[in-house]
């Protein structure tokens, strides 16, 4: 049986007042991802604009029961501002929290076995990777936030949470446009349409994430804040 703490960690997020206006219309996008295989890997992302800036959220989880739960704050030219994680294994096991202060430039991890801290300077756009630990893969919102970074400035540095370290890489080694726009984060990488990822190549995996019908999970989040509010458990 898949792990349900981590969709209702995400259901319960999703019924905030932030978030209620996240799935209404305006200035907000949702994305919904999955493979097209019977092991099926799930993600979401959610980007809403903000005065000055944009916020993401997302939620990808996959088929061992590996999870992680994304938030990240970006300011009105594309660069990373805070971003915290939370990511854990089948059954909740061993969870991480990982922020991101790119305005202090400093990263915290924590878990209950550990807990370091680094800094990590702030004269380019933040691109985190290694999220997801050993699986070692990008999801819709890195993707994003790459993708922003990369319009923003000539160069980028990326962050790599799973080794401690930081490197510069050029912006035209993330954002590839051609004919099409292509966004390249380590092994994996994005095609993208209207500023947003819509089929994520995952190198690791040896699948694609492609994003399908947008519109019906939006309404089944709504429907589920809708019958929480009124004590219906779905």
């Amino acid at each position: 049986m898949r792990p349900t703490i981590p969709l209702l960690l995400f259901a319960a997020l999703s019924c905030t007042s932030s978030s209620a206006e996240s799935f209404g219309t305006g200035a907000s996008e949702f994305r919904s991802y999955r493979t097209w295989d019977a092991a099926a890997v799930h993600s979401t992302l959610i980007d809403h604009s903000l005065k000055a800036g944009h916020s993401l959220r997302g939620h990808t989880q996959l088929e061992d029961g590996s999870w992680l739960m994304e938030q990240a704050t970006l300011d009105a030219h594309g660069r990373l501002v805070r971003a915290e994680f939370d990511r854990g294994g089948p059954c909740a096991d061993h969870a991480t929290h990982i922020v991101l202060d790119a305005a202090s430039g400093t990263i915290e991890v924590s878990s209950p076995v550990m807990y370091t801290r680094w800094s990590v300077p702030t004269d380019l756009p933040w691109v985190p990777v290694g999220l997801m630990g050993a699986q070692n893969m990008a999801t819709p919102v890195s993707m994003t936030i790459a993708l922003r970074s990369a319009q923003a400035e000539r160069a980028a540095r990326l962050v790599d949470v799973d080794h401690l370290s930081s490197a510069t890489i050029m912006s035209d080694q993330l954002l590839v446009s051609d004919t099409e726009t292509t966004v390249v984060l380590g092994d994996d990488y994005a095609d993208v349409e209207d500023n947003l990822p819509v089929r994520l190549h995952l190198a690791g995996l040896g699948r694609d994430l492609d994003a399908h019908d947008p519109d019906l999970t939006a309404a089944w989040a709504r429907l589920r804040c809708k019958n929480t509010e009124e004590g219906t458990a779905l």
